[in-house]
């Protein structure tokens, strides 16, 4: 009986501890929106897409976290998410520019935009998800 209410209770002190940990993986909309520049997602970069631009908007209520500061004054608070609503534009160069579908083509290069929920996964892995229609 000691055994299992140990148990128990080192599983509640877990499930807390995680909980508490949950700040961890909030992000910015600024950093979800440079990550997807900096680490786009590897199946884009193989068929030779580049991020163009990326903007994110938190989803839900978020959590606000005062900033650091170098200088007296007041108190900034930055409001963290994990997820986002992202639309991300993609290019990559066009040789022949048909301009056909949902692609648009100028001066030599596809582009097109996509709407993805960002996931942030931790610290530096996010996870895309396509938007239901």
């Amino acid at each position: 009986m000691v055994a299992v209410t140990a148990m128990a209770l080192l599983a509640a002190c877990v499930s807390q501890a995680s909980s508490d940990s949950r700040p961890d993986v909030l992000w910015s909309h600024a950093r979800a929106e440079a990550r997807i520049l900096r680490a786009p997602p590897r199946h884009w970069t193989r068929r030779g897409w580049t991020v163009a631009a990326a903007v994110c908007t938190g989803l839900g209520p978020p959590t606000l976290v005062a900033e650091r500061q170098k200088t007296v004054g007041p108190v900034r608070m930055t409001r963290l998410f994990d997820n986002f609503s992202c639309e991300i534009t993609v290019v990559r160069p066009a040789p022949i520019c048909t301009s056909r579908g949902i692609y648009d083509c100028v001066a030599g290069w596809e582009s097109t935009a996509e709407e993805r929920t960002l996931h942030v996964v931790d610290k530096t892995r996010y996870a895309l998800y396509r938007v239901p229609s």
